[in-house]
């Protein structure tokens, strides 16, 4: 005798398996999923690397404060770089990734660089000095909607962020405290 199966199955033509409809509806609904977390991803790597710029740049001022107190000025610029300005050094020039001596003396090692290092498009941090009582150091933030990016339209230009991207394309700035 032929069981329930069989004989339901010839009658309504039961067949297992998925319809090709199905099969779309749920590749779409996978993908759907994929771009939102692709999307999410992207901001989060984005947001990280801005933050560790902002970090990098905390650090590099705690060794341009040493400099200054053991030297009484700040190191001069050459080329966006730091240069020893001292009575014993004045031509050691600190490359980004490199370590930050003068004179014997070691302020920071490595000196960081940008998490995206690319001179050429101002992916790289940027030092401005006349080696006296002042300098900006600036970068270039990813993120145009962080509050402290001059590409952000609610930026506003304040003493504690003098950042003018009109002078050396980046986008974030500190100075001495």
């Amino acid at each position: 005798m032929p069981s329930a199966r069989s004989l339901l199955s010839k009658i309504y033509h039961l067949k297992s398996g998925f319809t090709l409809i199905e099969l779309l509806v749920v590749i779409s609904i996978i993908a759907i999923l994929i771009s939102a977390a692709m999307v999410s991803f992207s901001v989060a790597q984005t947001k990280g690397r801005d933050g560790k710029r902002k970090a990098d740049l905390k650090g590099i001022q705690q060794a341009l404060e040493q400099y200054y107190q053991a030297n009484g000025h700040y190191p001069v610029t050459s080329g966006g770089k730091m240069q020893c300005n001292t009575t014993t050094d004045t031509t050691t020039v600190t490359s980004w990734g490199g370590t930050f001596i003068c004179g014997g003396t070691t302020y920071m090692k490595p000196v960081p660089k940008d998490p995206a290092f690319d001179p050429s498009s101002n992916k790289d941090y940027y030092y401005d000095s006349a080696g006296s009582n002042s300098y900006k150091l600036s970068a270039t933030v990813e993120n145009k909607n962080d509050s402290e990016n001059t590409d952000n339209p609610n930026y506003s230009l304040n003493p504690t962020l003098p950042c003018d991207p009109t002078v050396n394309g980046r986008t974030y700035c500190v100075i001495n405290p």
